[in-house]
């Protein structure tokens, strides 16, 4: 019951502040399923991305078939229905209605290491406070769906672990089909199945053929989910491998203000995001909470390890790979938040466990339910900024921010001017955030300290995606953040910001 209920949560409050903006690929989507009334087609003919967005768009469609089948034709009604912005609506809330269901897979698989249901609730709790899970779940993009995969499969594999059955393996091998389907990445879950599957053979010793036909049966099963979730592999092939050639190279040649450097500092800047953003919107949080996440992984270590080996090996892998690409987009690393839960989740429950006396106890439950509040807090006051985005309530705030500053502050002409405040001169700047630079794209992504306080809705972290398409907001600039962003660029105005004029 307890999960229901924060699923329940997570959904109802995404979906009264579903509508956030306007996320680059979701007008990809809209317009493979109008491609598909047109032409009749099941098949999109585009393939950088795998095709189950391609299938959850479309089933978008079910609600309006009754009317359909009355005049106008069928046709000409659902392409009306797909230009209309409820029908937008529809379709982001079907990927998020989808994206919720994580949270049933990481409660089980807490459930499954031998926790009572009381002590796994604590996973579902900091999943649902996940404000870098809740904005990511409310665009029509495949990385919500590749995380609750993510979390299946978790699932499958601890059951694996426990149980010793191949059964679960098989499940986990279907899951990995099906998330490879949803985003190429995906598939790396296969070889730690398999990898299993080896080590569980290795144990019962069984004839060379049987475990070849095991392993066969495995690897087929992942073909069959990945092939009906995007059968144009096979059917449209040369247009799937320029597709794909097409995506290898981008991530390779680098995209806009999100490229880096692939190695170590790619790898450096996804374990500051994974360690001190993704947990928590709070860094002395998140670092908290990830302390735990290696706490549990140091308890499971010593008390599962074949669970331990099972599970964290994706996650090496995932990492491992992106790594070595030029480009991060922090949005493909959501997949790994349902295995920094669990662990986390696995870390509060030993550090509870190993605690001597029962008041040391209540009072480390009292402060795990004050860090899970603030989590929730964050994500509630995130969800009405984005209510309120359409309206004055930012730059009220903003002015009454400005009057406590004397003369501390420095308006780019932009701000000055729609405030009706002077200029100034203080080191502090506040400019918009579009008129920074000459197109969104050339922002720099991917720096946490970006900024040091926005004015706007929080529909998004904007630190990571600068070049979000969405409402305008204003920044804060200190005299080190607005160096850093004149050693990255030169535009007019960049060159005109107190520090980098002095």
């Amino acid at each position: 019951m307890y999960p229901f209920v924060c699923f329940c949560l997570l959904l109802g409050l995404c979906w009264w502040s579903l509508d956030s903006g306007f996320h680059w690929d979701e007008g990809i989507q809209i317009e493979l399923v109008q491609q598909t009334l047109q032409s009749g087609s099941l098949l999109p003919s585009w393939y950088n991305y795998p095709s189950m967005s391609y299938w959850l768009s479309l089933t978008s469609l079910l609600p309006h078939l009754p009317t359909a089948m009355t005049p106008p034709p069928l046709t000409d009604y659902l392409l009306d229905v797909s230009t209309r912005p409820r029908f937008f609506m529809q379709v982001k809330f079907v990927f998020l209605l989808v994206s919720c269901l994580t949270v049933f897979w990481v409660y089980t698989a807490v459930r499954l290491t031998g926790r009572t249901p009381l002590e796994a609730a604590v996973a579902p709790a900091m999943l649902i406070g996940s404000w870098e899970m809740g904005y990511h779940m409310r665009w029509i993009a495949p990385d919500g769906i590749l995380m609750q995969w993510g979390a299946l499969w978790l699932l499958c594999m601890v059951a694996a672990s426990q149980q010793k059955r191949l059964r679960w393996a098989y499940g986990a091998a279907a899951v990995a089909g099906l998330a490879c389907g949803t985003k190429y990445p995906g598939g790396l879950l296969l070889i730690p199945t398999l990898g299993w599957i080896v080590w569980y053979l290795w144990e019962k010793r069984p004839s060379l053929w049987t475990s070849g036909c095991v392993l066969f049966t495995a690897a087929l099963i992942a073909a069959a989910a990945y092939l009906l979730s995007t059968p144009g592999t096979l059917l449209q092939w040369p247009t799937f491998l320029s597709n794909v050639q097409y995506e290898l190279n981008h991530y390779q040649q680098g995209h806009y203000g999100h490229t880096i450097t692939a190695g170590w500092p790619h790898l450096k800047q996804m374990i500051i995001y994974l360690t001190a953003v993704q947990l928590a919107p709070y860094r002395p949080l998140a670092l908290f909470l990830s302390s735990l996440a290696m706490i549990g992984l140091g308890w499971l270590w010593r008390y599962q390890q074949a669970t331990a080996v099972a599970t964290v090996s994706f996650p090496v892998l995932y990492i491992a790979y992106f790594a070595m690409q030029n480009v991060m987009i922090v949005r493909n690393l959501l997949v790994l938040l349902p295995f920094g839960v669990w662990l986390t989740a696995l870390g509060v429950l030993a550090v509870y466990d190993w605690l001597p006396q029962k008041r040391y106890q209540s009072l480390w439950v009292l402060l795990l339910a004050g860090v899970i509040g603030i989590n929730w807090y964050w994500l509630g006051y995130s969800s009405f900024t984005i209510k309120e985005r359409l309206t004055n309530r930012f730059t009220a705030e903003a002015v009454a921010y400005l009057s406590q500053q004397a003369d501390m502050v420095w308006l780019s002409p932009a701000v000055a001017d729609a405030l009706h405040r002077p200029q100034g001169n203080g080191p502090t700047a506040v400019i918009y955030a579009h008129e920074l630079f000459p197109q969104p794209t050339d922002w720099p992504a991917n720096n946490p300290d970006l900024y040091d306080r926005q004015f706007g809705p929080f529909e998004v972290n904007f630190a990571y995606y600068p070049s979000w398409i969405g409402n305008e907001r204003l920044l804060i600039l200190t005299a080190p953040q607005q160096q850093w962003l004149c050693q990255m660029a030169t535009t007019q105005l960049l060159l005109s910001l107190p520090a980098c004029v002095n």
